[in-house]
């Protein structure tokens, strides 16, 4: 199988809102402020949804979406309003998450401020713990990607990031990935809350829930939920923590610092990054023997001459600049000679004389100032369906390497 993982597939992953689901391997998370927002101050009515007790009913009218009369929760709907209150008005958002064994902790801290409909997106998420890592993020109106700068051990690396078409309603549906819903999702299911209703210090009505689940469903040895939610369905602070089934224990934070963020700055590491582009590479493996890879660029955008592909594999790298672009749907062979260098060819006219390519490698193609387009893991065998390669945006299956 071919497969490409994405070059910063631990943070992006944690600013998707989906590190690793229970039992999974992956960084995961640590509360900061536990209770972020305004505290209530008059206590009004209070439910259960603990088995089929009700102690009262939640009042109708403001009642967030997804928080029913009887107390009762639905997580896809509440977690639906908080993604469209943050996307409406704007936003500065703060999420911990953290993962501790019995031997290491790993803590990843992420900070994103946007303006309405994700117009304009700053994201900055570090990982502490094993390997320190990096990444920030920026978006802004006039572009469909997303430009994402990664520092690890001292190295720096771009990438652009595709998020849609610039129509409000698209840019917000892709974008609001960063408000965390997946992991939020994971965290929430099967919790029985109790649900209290109280003012803010502004007036305003906020419902606080309490839950816990303690069976070892989904995953979980254990889970402590508390979070405040807005009359809109926002959720303005929430922390988690408990055990997971295998004995690792977690600890989650999610504060809404903001709401209502009308302009944002372009932030100054911006300049010294290269011009992001939506090219796609796709990396393929063709015979067996002498097996060879061919390029194909799923565009939209094209790859520009200059561009260097590097082949790891057993220990050995090899690289090629390429000496043409390769516009949306061009291909291009890359063999290694009789000498053992890296070379490239129009598909179809690759030398009987060449070498093969070890059946497992690693791949990554950058442009000449430094905007990398994938980068990841490669392997195939003879006579078996392969998956494509295309730097972690949209693996494709159904390539075959031919034997």
């Amino acid at each position: 199988m071919v497969r490409l993982v994405p070059l910063a597939v631990v943070l992006l992953v944690l600013a998707a809102g989906c590190t690793a689901a229970p039992g999974q391997s992956g960084t995961t998370s640590t509360p900061t402020n536990a209770n972020a927002t305004s505290a209530p101050t008059t206590n009004e009515t209070t439910a259960t949804t603990s088995g089929t007790t009700n102690e009262t009913t939640i009042p109708s009218n403001g009642r967030p979406p997804g928080v029913a009369a009887d107390g009762s929760v639905n997580v896809t709907a509440l977690l639906d309003a908080n993604a469209a209150g943050l996307s409406a008005h704007g936003f500065a958002l703060t999420i911990t998450d953290r993962r501790s064994t019995n031997e290491t902790a790993t803590t990843g801290t992420q900070r994103v401020r946007a303006t309405p409909h994700f117009a304009r997106m700053r994201q900055t998420t570090r990982v502490r713990g094993g390997s320190n890592v990096s990444e920030r993020v920026w978006l802004h109106e006039n572009t469909t990607l997303a430009l994402v700068r990664v520092e690890r051990g001292g190295r720096v690396q771009y990438q652009a990031s595709p998020v849609g078409n610039v129509s409000a309603r698209t840019r917000a549906r892709s974008a609001a990935r960063f408000v965390g819903t997946r992991r939020l999702a994971d965290l929430l299911r099967g919790v029985d809350f109790r649900v209290s209703v109280a003012n803010a210090s502004d007036g305003s009505r906020r419902y606080h829930l309490v839950g816990s689940e303690p069976s070892t469903d989904g995953g979980y040895g254990h889970r402590n939920v508390t979070m405040t939610v807005d009359a809109d369905g926002v959720i303005r602070s929430l922390n988690a923590s408990g055990s997971l089934s295998h004995g690792d224990t977690f600890a989650y934070g999610y504060r809404v610092t903001t709401l209502g963020v009308d302009h944002l700055g372009r932030p100054d590491w911006v300049a010294s990054a290269p011009r992001p582009i939506d090219a796609r590479p796709t990396v393929n493996a063709v015979g067996c023997s002498k097996a060879y890879l061919t390029v194909r660029n799923r565009g939209p955008d094209a790859i520009p001459p200059g561009t260097v592909v590097n082949v790891t594999a057993n220990g050995t790298t090899y690289d090629v600049t390429l000496d043409s672009g390769l516009d949306a749907g061009d291909k291009r062979a890359l063999y290694l000679d009789g000498s053992g260098a890296l070379r490239q060819a129009d598909v179809g006219s690759v030398p009987d004389s060449r070498t093969g390519f070890p059946s497992r490698a690693e791949v990554v193609v950058v442009t000449g100032d430094g905007l990398v387009l994938s980068n990841g893991a490669f392997g195939f065998g003879c006579g078996s369906a392969n998956a494509t390669a295309d730097g972690g945006r949209s693996a494709s299956g159904g390539q075959t390497a031919s034997g």
